[in-house]
Formats: structure tokens, sequence, C-alpha cells
């Protein structure tokens, strides 16, 4: 039931937008976040949830650290559970710390993009925050921190932006992948080239090229490595376009619409938008493999919230605002309905 509560709670606390109280807003906004930490740190982890299989392997390290650490799973990860060890064997705290970490640098990343805090933040739990901060804990914390790392790119701390690449590299390998953001801050795209790129991107969900050029590849390059990769990329069917995928490509095609409304234009939002509709060509261009695609294109999908937090200030009169506001946030709320009922058939809701 929690999983349809949460969403109308942060709906009606959202108002809090258009407080002019700064402290009083903040304080309500670090609470709701605060409460997100909770409800991972408590979570079942019952193998019968749909999240339960990953929460089931992340304990099982951790209750079996010492004798693991030469795993494969990423350096900064298992420095993580060693600090975390040393405090308490309780695997509790491992989603304590992880669930803090990931919601904090989340937190910060709206905070700095977006005064629309509270849909935004609604955006990532009706989107994002089920299979990754409940279930694929580290992709949660790596991704966080990579989507953080450009408000230093922004600010021309190249160095700073490297740095949080690295360290969320550290916790998940396929953070590295920010790294090609870089480039993107340079570029000047018009609303034209963008919409290109979507539809190219929608055309390639219907190529499938991967399966082959893996097959070919395998030929020239069989060791364990080669193999182990194919069988990650290769165990699930192709994505093609799903309900899901087809979301990002309506709010991207919003967020081309409006991206030069003088309510929004800014640089923030041009680079958001980028990363947005870069994230859809990475989720269009590896469609063969519904690991790379969805794993790999929703580094860069998490900017989809700022974008939906914008929708409503492309009005300029108070009351059509208003109407724009609750009508995103109902939007958001029936998604998360359906998002939950899909859930439902690989597991419990818990």
């Amino acid at each position: 039931m929690i999983f349809y509560i949460l969403p109308s709670i942060i709906f009606i606390i959202s108002f809090s937008d258009y407080m002019k109280n700064y402290k009083l807003k903040k304080a309500i906004f670090m609470l709701i976040l605060f409460i997100l930490v909770i409800f991972c740190t408590f979570k079942s982890v019952s193998t019968e949830s749909f999240y339960g299989y990953d929460t089931n392997q992340y304990i099982k390290f951790y209750n079996n650290f010492y004798y693991r650490f030469d795993s494969s799973l990423e350096v900064g990860y298992r420095l993580l559970n060693l600090i975390i060890h040393m405090f308490s064997s309780d695997y509790k705290y491992l989603f304590l710390v992880m669930s803090l970490l990931t919601i904090f640098f989340i937190g910060k990343y709206i905070d700095y993009n977006t005064d629309n805090k509270f849909i935004a933040l609604l955006a990532y739990v009706c989107i994002f925050y089920y299979i990754r901060d409940l279930s694929q804990i580290r992709a949660a914390l790596g991704y966080a921190m990579a989507i953080y790392s450009v408000k230093y790119l922004m600010e021309g701390k190249t160095k700073v932006f490297f740095m949080y690449t690295i360290l969320a590299t550290s916790i998940h390998s396929s953070s590295i992948f920010m790294i090609l953001v870089y480039p993107l801050r340079k570029l000047k795209l018009k609303k034209s080239h963008l919409y290109i790129i979507l539809l190219i991107s929608m055309l390639l969900t219907n190529v499938d090229w991967m399966k082959s050029s893996l097959d070919l590849f395998s030929k020239f390059a069989d060791n364990d490595y080669v193999r182990s990769f194919m069988i990650y990329t290769n165990y699930y069917d192709s994505r093609g376009l799903d309900s899901k995928f087809l979301l990002y490509i309506l709010i991207s095609f919003i967020g081309i619409y409006i991206k030069d409304n003088p309510n929004i234009k800014s640089e923030i939002y041009e680079i958001n938008i980028y990363i947005l509709v870069f994230g859809i060509f990475i989720a269009g261009l590896f469609n063969g493999s519904e690991v790379i695609s969805i794993r790999l294109s929703e580094l860069y999908i998490t900017s989809m919230i700022i974008i939906i937090s914008k929708f409503k200030n492309i009005v300029n009169d108070r009351y059509l605002e208003v109407i724009m506001h609750i009508s995103i946030c109902l939007f958001l709320i029936v998604y998360n309905i359906a998002f939950i009922n899909s859930l439902s058939q690989y597991g419990i809701m818990y």
C-alpha cells in the first residue's frame, strides 16, 4: 500500500513549491527525503517481493564480506561494505548508508537544477525509485553521483566533475559513461536537430544489430571475459518500443518543444535536455540488449525529472500554472499506479 500512498503524499506536499518561506520549504523537502531513506532501510527482504532477489544478493555479500573481498564487485562498493562492517554486522546499516548517500545526491541534483523541487522528486519516486533504490542499490548510488556531477561541469569545475564520475564508477562501473556528457555541454543544438535524434532513436528500436555483431566479435576474441560479457548482454530479448520507452520519448518531445520558452530557457535546462535525448539515443542504439539499453541509458535519462518539473513554467498565468502543476502530478501518480501493477507480476508488493 505504501507504494501507492507515498506519491500521493508528495503530491499534496508539492504545493510547498509556492511557499515564499525558503527555510520551511527546505525543511519539508528534507523531511520527504528522510522518509525515502527510512523506507529503503527497513524494506522487506522477502524473496517473494519484486526486488527480493537483488536485495538478498547484497545481504549475502555483506554477511560474508570478509570471505569475498576479492569479489568482482566494484572497489568503491567493497570499501563501503568494509567501512560499514567496522561498525555493525547488521545489513540494515548497509541499506541505510547506501540510501542516505543516494537520496542525498538526488536531492542536491534537484535543488541545483530546478525550483520545482517537489514535482522533480515526485517524478523520481514514480519513475526510478522503486527499481533503483529498493533493488539496484549500486546503480542507484552510482547514477545519483554521476548525474549530480554535471553541476560542476556547468560551473566550469571540470576536475571535480571527473572526480565525481570516477567515484561513481567505483560504485557501479557503467557510471563511467557520464564522461560522454563533457562534449555535450559545448553543443548548440536546435529543436530540429534534437527531434531528428529522437526519430533516429525510435527507428533504431526496430534494428537488432547487436546479436550478429557480438557473435562475430566472439569468433575473433574467444576468452572468458568475452563469453561472460555475451551472456550478460544477451540474457534478455530486444527491448522494443515498450510503454516505458514511449513515455521517455513523449517527455523528450515535450521537453524539446518548450526548451526555447523564455520562462524555461537556460544553460541548465539545455544540458538536461541534451542528456535526456542522448539517453534515448543510447536506448535505441543498444535495443538488441535490454540490459545495456536500460542500464546504460537510464544513467542519462535520470535528467528527465528536471525536464518534467519545468513543464508548468510554460504559462505566465498563476492559475494556469497551478492547473499545470496538478495535471503533471496526477499524470505521474497514474503512471505510478500502472507501473506498480506491472511490477506485481515479478513478486509481491510490500
